[in-house]
């Protein structure tokens, strides 16, 4: 998944988290921005493809703000990831420079795209609706949920994690 999906999903999870309106703030870009640890400019450009596929409405002017869409909630989380993956293939056969073993008919290519529409496939009964009601029970349950960007573990350090 690219980072502009993740931070697509992390945006409609912060729009619907239950304090997303109760903390006296529009959800502005900046504010998304910070809620979720990613710059303002990535999240702007997020906002602008929610609101283009029907998954977010934004309001310009002094009492605007961005809003989940009516609709938002009943979409299939897959769905919205394939408008979200701006790219069709896992990886670009073409670019920088072409691969030499690159055809129509590649098996890698033909597997690694079957792979990628599996991973859609296994989100395709997951709603936003369920998204949204996970993060309210963990927000109440604890306090808080952490929608900022996980760090990654470095494999190398061979701890109990990875035991």
């Amino acid at each position: 998944m690219t980072r502009f999906a993740d931070l697509g999903l992390r945006v409609v999870m912060r729009l619907g988290a239950p304090s997303a309106d109760q903390e006296g703030r529009r959800n502005t870009v900046n504010n998304l921005a910070e809620d979720i640890s990613a710059s303002s400019a990535h999240v702007a450009k997020v906002v602008a493809k929610l609101v283009n596929i029907g998954v977010a409405n934004s309001v310009r002017g002094r009492k605007g703000g961005i809003v989940l869409a009516d609709d938002a909630p009943s979409m299939k989380v897959g769905e919205v990831l394939r408008k979200l993956e701006v790219s069709s293939e896992v990886i670009n056969c073409v670019e920088p420079t072409e691969c030499p073993y690159y055809s129509n008919n590649c098996l890698l290519r033909t597997r690694l795209a079957r792979a990628r529409e599996a991973f859609f496939a296994a989100l395709d009964d997951l709603t936003i609706a369920d998204l949204l009601e996970h993060t309210a029970r963990e927000h109440k349950r604890s306090g808080a949920v952490g929608l900022g960007i996980p760090q990654m573990i470095d494999p190398s350090d061979r701890t109990e994690a990875f035991a």
